[in-house]
């Protein structure tokens, strides 16, 4: 007999078996896509990841009732560290610093080289995260794990201190 411990890991190892096979479907997709009509394809990704994840992370700063940076790194940064995320936080007079040096979601996209549509599906969002959650907190990052960097470098900032 199976316990519920194992039924439970087994579980999450289908699922986890099953988004890749949905980015990999979604991926042939969108290279098809991007054959066919150039890159522009990229621009309309971005365009709907952008209106989805604005209004995604509205609604979740709406219902946890605060929307500051540390609420941000809260909801959206410690959740992941049970899936393997490794990252340093470091506040500073202008903001926070984040280094991602250990992502899942890249370990798992580069296995099976899927790194250059997760940029555009996953670490793209980044900044509509951000301004769905509270558009007076500004992002900037210049590196990302993605993009073969040895970390991703998120920068969060209240925007009038910073610019």
């Amino acid at each position: 007999m199976i316990d519920k411990i194992e039924v439970d890991n087994l579980l999450k190892k289908q699922q986890k078996r099953q988004e890749l096979q949905h980015m990999q479907h979604l991926v042939g997709i969108l290279n098809e896509l991007r054959s066919q009509y150039g890159e522009g394809v990229i621009d309309s990704v971005y365009k709907v990841q952008r209106d989805f994840n604005i209004w995604q992370w509205n609604n979740i700063a709406n219902s946890v009732g605060s929307n500051s940076t540390e609420d941000l790194i809260k909801v959206l940064w410690e959740p992941m560290k049970e899936d393997g995320l490794e990252y340093t936080e470091e506040k500073t007079d202008n903001g926070v610093q984040m280094h991602c040096t250990k992502c899942p979601i890249y370990d798992t996209l580069k296995e099976v080289g899927l790194t250059e549509w997760g940029y555009h599906l996953i670490c793209n969002n980044d900044e509509y995260i951000v301004e769905g959650f509270n558009s007076e907190i500004g992002f900037k990052r210049t590196k990302t794990l993605m993009e073969g960097h040895d970390c991703c470098n998120h920068f969060y900032y209240i925007k009038d201190k910073h610019e």
